[in-house]
């Protein structure tokens, strides 16, 4: 197999954490491109270190790890590679957030996606195996940061589905990697090479979370449209209690969800209850 990883380095002093994983690559030829704005000569010898032939592109400080992403694929001929994996150095943020029922902050958030793909030697031969043996396998991240666009704000909204018509892209999945890191089919990512989908696109700037940014879009919209081109999606389990944790919520939550639930739904972020399928708005 053939692997390119794509690393965007924001924040230097987090970048060591990624480098020492990707020591746990192994059984397959791998090239590594490293994308930044203006990176010290100091981190770049200590990327040479790991890999000697890596290659640096400069990225101006827009649309987060997703523009440089998109740029980095645009200058990429995907016919050499068989596999894309995807990271950047996720802020630590010291906040808390409980995600799946799992309280985590920004820290264990970016292991959690990291380790899903490159934990160990295990782990990493474990997910080339799947994409080895699974010709249809698309796309594959951590279970515990899969989340279902559901339309309660304008990145899940408005703004992804005005993009999907735009592309011509047919909705066949809502799921997305809240954090954006991943392995992809290299065949998968072919559309993002389209002249339309452009650094202009990323102007818009703000908070990391919920800012309604089109990098936020693009974070729902890669996995969807991977997913709408035909290839499959794997989540992959933190261990398998929690395997058999998120097997149980996807076999009652719908039954749960119809009888009574609240949610919300819109641009505007409306809190809504939903009871035996009906949906009653709670908030203007």
């Amino acid at each position: 197999m053939r692997v390119l990883v794509i690393f965007h380095i924001f924040y230097e002093n987090l970048a060591g954490y990624y480098l020492e994983k990707m020591r746990n690559i192994h059984s397959c030829q791998w090239d590594l491109l490293v994308t930044g704005n203006g990176l010290s000569e100091t981190l770049r010898q200590e990327i040479r270190k790991l890999k000697d032939d890596a290659v640096f592109m400069e990225c101006p400080n827009v649309g987060y790890d997703v523009w440089p992403f998109i740029q980095a694929v645009k200058d990429t001929n995907l016919n050499k590679y068989d596999i894309i994996i995807k990271l950047h150095t996720k802020n630590e943020d010291s906040r808390e957030f409980s995600l799946h029922g799992i309280v985590m902050d920004g820290a264990e958030w970016k292991e959690r996606m990291v380790d899903a793909l490159l934990k160990d030697e295990k782990a990493f031969g474990m997910l080339l195996e799947d994409f080895v043996r699974n010709p249809k396998l698309g796309i594959a991240y951590s279970q515990d940061l899969n989340f279902k666009s559901k339309g309660g704000n304008p990145e899940d909204g408005s703004m992804l589905k005005s993009e999907l018509d735009r592309l011509s892209i047919e909705r066949k999945s809502d799921m997305f990697c809240a954090g954006t890191m991943f392995a992809v089919r290299g065949a998968a990512l072919e559309f993002l090479k389209r002249e339309d989908i452009s650094q202009d696109l990323f102007h818009q700037s703000g908070p990391s979370h919920g800012s309604s940014s089109m990098a936020h879009v693009y974070e729902r919209l890669i996995p969807i449209a991977v997913v709408s081109s035909g290839y499959k999606l794997r989540l992959i389990p933190s261990s398998r209690l929690s395997a058999a944790k998120f097997a149980i919520k996807a076999a009652i939550e719908p039954a749960i969800q119809w009888l009574v639930s609240v949610d919300y739904f819109g641009d505007d972020h409306n809190k809504s209850l939903k009871l035996f399928g009906h949906l009653f708005k709670l908030q203007k």
